[in-house]
């Protein structure tokens, strides 16, 4: 479907509409029963994980600077995934934010700057 969007090919797409919706109503049916399925604790918010914990932040943050200052590409990405899934603080969702912006544009140094003017 996607391709026959981005090629207009309006024929093929009318064609095959009503299976595409009917697989897209399947999948939100199915995630729907998965999400009531998980325990309750997963559900809330009052979950507390390793990484809510300020020094496992912390740890966080100082493996994420090893990885920008060496370029480590996927060191940074699995830093930013752990991070990301703390419950962080207005300021922390901030410095994630620029975190991923200077991944996402390739500049380390901006990364590794961010992170040494935390306490570490």
């Amino acid at each position: 479907m996607e391709m026959a969007a981005k090629t207009e090919n309006i024929r093929y797409m009318e064609k095959h509409m009503t299976e595409f919706l009917e697989t897209i109503r399947h999948t939100l049916e199915s995630v729907e029963d998965e999400l009531k399925n998980l325990p309750q604790e997963i559900q809330g918010e009052g979950a507390a994980t390793a990484e809510d914990i300020p020094e496992e932040k912390q740890q966080i943050l100082a493996q994420l600077r090893e990885a920008f200052d060496a370029c480590d590409l996927n060191g940074i990405e699995q830093g930013l995934s752990r991070f990301a899934r703390a419950h962080l603080t207005a300021e922390e969702r901030e410095l994630l934010t620029e975190l991923h912006a200077a991944y996402e544009n390739l500049d380390y140094e901006e990364g590794s700057e961010l992170l040494s003017g935390r306490m570490l």
